[in-house]
């Protein structure tokens, strides 16, 4: 999964996902806080594999772990970027754009 993220979550324009990715986890973070009683109640096949709660919640941070590495290392690109490069990139933008020319008489 942590290589998963790192491959499918990268780049700049993935963010929206990664903020989605990121609520999720700390959403099951904040259930498996309450305690094996209570999301053993919800979901019995949860632990049906032997898992206890902390093991299961290292391997959830380990998870949000590796999303903000991945969301840092875009801030980073994004503020790597070169303002000549965003200026370039505004200009090359294609926008409508209207000419009243000055010698109409009304």
């Amino acid at each position: 999964m942590c290589a998963s993220i790192r491959e499918d979550f990268n780049g700049i324009g993935m963010g929206q996902h990664r903020e989605e990715l990121g609520n999720r986890l700390d959403h099951v973070l904040g259930q498996l806080d309450r305690g094996p009683g209570y999301i053993g109640g919800l979901r019995q096949d949860f632990y049906s594999y032997g898992r206890n709660t902390k093991a299961t919640m290292d391997q959830y941070r380990k998870l949000k772990q590796v999303l903000l590495e991945v969301d840092g290392a875009a801030m980073q690109i994004l503020t790597r970027m070169s303002s000549r490069f965003i200026i370039l990139f505004n200009l090359l933008t294609s926008v409508d754009t209207h000419r009243i020319p000055l010698d109409v008489h009304v």
